[in-house]
């Protein structure tokens, strides 16, 4: 698939509700934990193969944080290291997640490799 195969119109109306908040709203008693949405499927499962450390981003409602500890745990197993695992805190906080879409198709058509992802540095 290519940029130009990609109905934009499409990925812009279907951004604008957030997708997690509404399976948690839709299921309150389920545990909804968003993350891996920001990467290629390559780079979900190794994140060795990029050859500079980068981050992830979970995000879920979560007073126990049992579902969060057991998708960090999913992350570790993966092979993610927990400094580079960044908890943006509630399910409201994965509509951000959600709306990077468009940047990452704009840097895939630009790179012409799915294979990359964001560092912060402060």
């Amino acid at each position: 698939m290519s940029m130009t195969d990609l109905n934009v119109g499409v990925l812009t109306s279907a951004a604008a509700k957030p997708v997690a908040a509404g399976l948690q709203a839709a299921f309150p008693s389920l545990k909804v934990v968003k993350t891996l949405n920001t990467v290629n499927c390559d780079i979900m499962v190794r994140p060795d193969l990029l050859s500079e450390p980068h981050d992830i981003f979970v995000a879920g409602d979560d007073a126990d944080a049992d579902a969060k500890s057991l998708v960090k745990g999913v992350l570790a197993k993966f092979g993610w290291p927990e400094g580079d695992v960044l908890d943006l805190g509630g399910i409201d906080k994965a509509f951000a997640m959600e709306q990077y879409l468009p940047l990452w198709l704009a840097v895939w058509g630009v790179k012409q490799d799915l294979r990359f992802n964001l560092r912060f540095v402060s």
